[in-house]
């Protein structure tokens, strides 16, 4: 117990002074779930204009 006290007190600067790279680490998380969305609408997009071009219509 002692052993985590001593850890994390002496962690406190690097925990601080990491704010920086988590928030960038964090931009960088958002922005690749962004970009995977975006890639991944637009995949299913293309998919289906393929699709209709491909099916004859009913109509």
């Amino acid at each position: 117990m002692i052993d985590l006290v001593h850890s994390v007190w002496y962690n406190i600067p690097n925990l601080t002074g990491g704010f920086d790279d988590m928030k960038k680490l964090s931009c960088l998380f958002a922005g690749a779930i962004i970009g995977a969305a975006v890639t991944l609408t637009k995949c299913v997009y293309e998919t289906e204009i393929a699709f209709e071009a491909v099916t004859p219509h009913s109509t």
